[in-house]
């Protein structure tokens, strides 16, 4: 079951990849650096989330629907054979209790699972962190890998187990996300995704764009020692172009205008 679950987890992720990777993204204007990182892994990870939503909001419709209709599962641990007590001999599904938890209200019921001895009478060995329960899925959910890290503890399952096969343990010094102890259905609800690994390239994106033209707006606030020195600047280059001008006018003045004008003056007062 734990193999059925990693195979329709990756066979999801593969099928909303192939939808995801054939959408585009489409700009009027070429964004800059940073909104398109930000944008790009916005878009990533809300592909991550919405995927896993739908991943699990269809396994909890199936789980639902098991339920409901009280489907038996082959190892019977939800319901059971009962012979009425009329001396009918007519027998009857009911419900298993866990407890204090009926298998009639719930499919969460659980208990530790162990390997009994031949008539069922005796514990033999209890499978640390592994339970069962109504159905095979959910007590799955509940259960660890812890077994899967001891060697001690697994080469006593496969004692009891009467089996020989080799198998290597899981290395729990290798880094990872989930813990020896993580619950399976936590594991689950991550699509058993370890990481997420993804990149992006703004060279590839600015390269397909292939832009004509290239602008931008630069805003910024001067400050005071910034509009008093410009202002020197200016009020300095006026002073050294009136230092130019002002002399070449007055020579203007005195060589041209000047005369002109008293020209004018003295035949104006001739003609009067």
């Amino acid at each position: 079951m734990l193999r059925l679950f990693c195979q329709l987890t990756n066979s999801t992720i593969y099928e909303d990849l192939y939808v995801f990777y054939s959408s585009s993204y489409i700009t009027t204007t070429v964004q800059s650096h940073q909104l398109f990182n930000a944008q790009t892994e916005a878009n990533i990870n809300l592909f991550i989330k919405t995927t896993t939503n739908t991943f699990l909001r269809s396994l909890q419709m199936i789980r639902n629907t098991t339920h409901g209709d009280q489907l038996l599962s082959s190892p019977l641990t939800g319901f059971g054979l009962i012979g009425l007590n009329d001396g009918s001999g007519v027998m009857r599904f009911d419900g298993l209790d866990y407890g204090d938890c009926s298998c009639h209200n719930t499919p969460l019921c659980k208990k530790q699972s162990s390997i009994y001895n031949g008539n069922g009478s005796e514990i033999l060995f209890n499978i640390t962190g592994w339970y069962v329960g109504y159905y095979v899925t959910e007590s799955l959910r509940p259960s660890t890998l812890e077994s899967f890290y001891n060697q001690t503890s697994f080469n006593q399952l496969l004692y009891h187990l009467n089996s020989e096969i080799n198998i290597t343990i899981l290395n729990s010094t290798i880094d990872s996300q989930y813990q020896p102890n993580a619950a399976i259905g936590d594991i689950l609800n991550q699509l058993m995704v370890e990481k997420w690994d993804y990149s992006f390239s703004f060279e590839s994106y600015y390269q397909q764009c292939q832009p004509k033209q290239c602008q931008y707006t630069y805003v910024g606030k001067f400050s005071a020692i910034y509009i008093v020195t410009t202002s020197m600047s200016i009020f300095g280059g006026l002073v050294k172009v009136g230092k130019i001008i002002v002399p070449l006018l007055i020579k203007l003045l005195r060589n041209h205008i000047i005369p002109k004008f008293m020209k004018k003056r003295i035949m104006s007062i001739q003609n009067t």
